[in-house]
């Protein structure tokens, strides 16, 4: 009888363990533009170059002027090689780092835009394109659960040995 007991009480014990855990609310996902709003179509382009020690990333964007972006290179395995963070003056935006040599392999120049992780965004931008960036659109507009971004990248070049 002892061990039905106790097996009776380990299984409401796991039970209850289990429905506590399951529990946790999942995060709202980002309410989509319902058509009273305004949509912004954004697109650019984004190139990697290399000449001499230096590595440039540069391209065009259209977001407005102020957004807060990050200009980075990547290397294929994903570790940030060096990055900037820029505010858009224009549709040209350029940014260039000197290439380390421990850098070997295949890299990558990324454009990104979120709305915080590269910094906070000015009042103007939050307005236009939503608190998390749910005005944009494109085919470089990635949605998440918590924001939407703007990412770019250029084709790959192999540097090292």
């Amino acid at each position: 009888m002892k061990k039905v007991t106790r097996s009776l009480a380990i299984a409401l014990i796991l039970m209850i363990a289990m429905s506590l855990i399951g529990c946790k609310q999942a995060p709202k996902p980002i309410k989509k533009p319902d058509g009273g709003e305004v949509t912004h179509a954004i697109n650019g382009s984004c190139t990697l170059t290399i000449e001499g020690d230096t590595a440039t990333v540069s391209g065009t964007t259209g977001l407005m002027q102020g957004t807060v972006i990050k200009i980075s290179i990547f290397s294929a395995s994903g570790k940030e090689l060096a990055s900037e963070i820029q505010e858009v003056t224009e549709e040209a935006y350029t940014a260039s780092f000197a290439v380390d040599p421990a850098w070997n392999g295949e890299i990558y120049g990324f454009l990104s835009c979120t709305p915080s992780s590269n910094g906070s965004q000015p009042k103007e931008v939050k307005e236009a394109y939503g608190k998390n960036f749910a005005n944009l659109e494109g085919e470089n507009v990635i949605w998440n659960a918590k924001e939407v971004m703007f990412v770019l990248m250029s084709e790959s070049l192999t540097v090292g040995a």
